[in-house]
């Protein structure tokens, strides 16, 4: 990146960006389900890779007033309590925070301490996102996790009386797994009394160490109906103990909801910091460097990090407005976006204008209401349950639409 600002992807105009995500690839051990950018067993990259967070930090635009952070990783918390609070800080003298500010750091049960929570206490982190990931030792063990089920409710108590807003993580439909197990694991979660709460299907990715096993037929998926029977028990066990089911993944209590997941989903802009971190500024989503290494090399020169771009065009922000928007179970409304696309053109040819990408759409929307996946009240469209299930497949095929040329 060019420091004096000819390169437009960390700089903006005399505005502001409501959010920031940083993030820390290091964790105790790469489990085999994950795909993000993770450091295992190179600690001696920490204190190279915070120096590195310092200066791209260095180059956002002075007007840095946001109203969430999310640091992610990784895990933030599997780094020593200095090393911590040296992110703490940066995070602190980085950004201006609003009143009603969300700051939220992923943490695993493993790496919880009184010193550490005291610090993220101190500098105001008022959001723990903990990857529980189940309550069933044998389970934990088949994800590779680094802890156990006495652990989990052992940290959250500790967790609790540091931070606010503790949010769980829990995966289901892992190889082998019951109903059983799967709802033992819902019931434990409610017990801890957390405020939020994100049920996860476990995906095979490619790149994994889990997506190998699974081509050499050590592991295998589970079925599609035990994985909406399990789904739809989340759904009901949860929205029966007081939790509101507002993202397909996502359940709050007392409007506990992730604020800073909801504002991407709304088409914010966000900065985005550090290996792998992904970013939206002035119509521009932007990648960094995925190797924490070549993010570091990149940065440590004086030099740009990201390494893909994408522009995106006034149509395809608001296809993208209508299918994040549809994640959210409070529903969308689709009328003033509808007529916010009638005036794009992206300056292409009439025959790839607003109206035209409408009259794709519209079409698939009706069909989606015949057939019971969509719903429409007071104004809004929203999924039935029915459609839910099948809703990755609906956002794709209208995306596919909006996007075609």
């Amino acid at each position: 990146m060019d420091l004096a600002g000819e390169n437009g992807a960390h700089t903006t105009a005399d505005r502001q960006v409501p959010s920031a995500y940083l993030h820390l690839p290091f964790c105790d051990y790469h489990c085999g389900y994950c795909h993000f950018t993770v450091e295992a067993g190179r600690d001696y990259l920490i204190d190279e890779y915070l120096r590195a967070l310092e200066i791209e930090l260095s180059w956002l635009k002075e007007a840095r007033r946001v109203e969430t952070v999310f640091v992610g990783g990784g895990t933030p918390t599997y780094l020593s309590p200095l090393q911590l609070e040296r992110l703490l800080n940066l995070v602190r003298k980085s950004f201006v925070f609003g009143d009603r500010y969300e700051w939220t750091l992923e943490a695993n049960p493993s790496d919880l301490c009184e010193e550490k929570l005291a610090l993220l206490s101190e500098y105001g982190v008022n959001r723990l996102s903990l990857g529980v990931q189940s309550f069933d030792d044998e389970k934990l063990a088949l994800l590779e996790r680094n802890h156990n089920s006495d652990l989990v409710e052992k940290g959250v108590a500790l967790a609790k009386k540091y931070v606010p807003n503790i949010s769980l993580d829990l995966i289901f439909a892992t190889p082998n797994e019951s109903l059983q197990t799967w709802q033992n694991d819902l019931r434990r979660a409610v017990a801890l009394s957390p405020l939020h709460l994100s049920t996860y299907g476990l995906t095979f990715e490619k790149g994994t160490a889990f997506w190998g096993r699974r081509e050499r037929k050590e592991l295998t998926e589970t079925a599609e109906d035990l994985f909406i029977e399990m789904y739809l028990e989340a759904r009901h066990f949860l929205k029966d103990r007081g939790y509101t089911h507002y993202e397909i993944s996502n359940f709050a209590q007392n409007q506990k909801k992730c604020f800073h997941n909801i504002r991407c989903w709304q088409g914010e802009e966000y900065y985005a910091i550090g290996a792998g971190a992904c970013g939206y500024l002035d119509s521009v989503r932007y990648t960094n460097n995925r190797s924490t290494r070549g993010y570091m090399k990149a940065v440590l020169e004086g030099k740009d990090p990201i390494v893909s771009k994408e522009i995106i065009s006034p149509i395809d922000r608001i296809i993208e407005k209508i299918v994040f928007g549809l994640r959210r179970l409070d529903g969308l409304e689709i009328t003033p976006l509808f007529a916010e696309l009638e005036k794009c053109s992206n300056g292409q040819p009439v025959e790839v204008n607003g109206a035209k990408v409408r009259k794709r759409l519209e079409p698939l929307l009706e069909r989606y209401r015949h057939l019971g996946w969509l719903q429409e009240s007071f104004g809004k469209l929203s999924f039935t349950e029915e459609g839910i299930l099948v809703s990755d497949t609906l956002l794709a095929e209208m995306l596919a639409a909006g996007t075609a040329g």
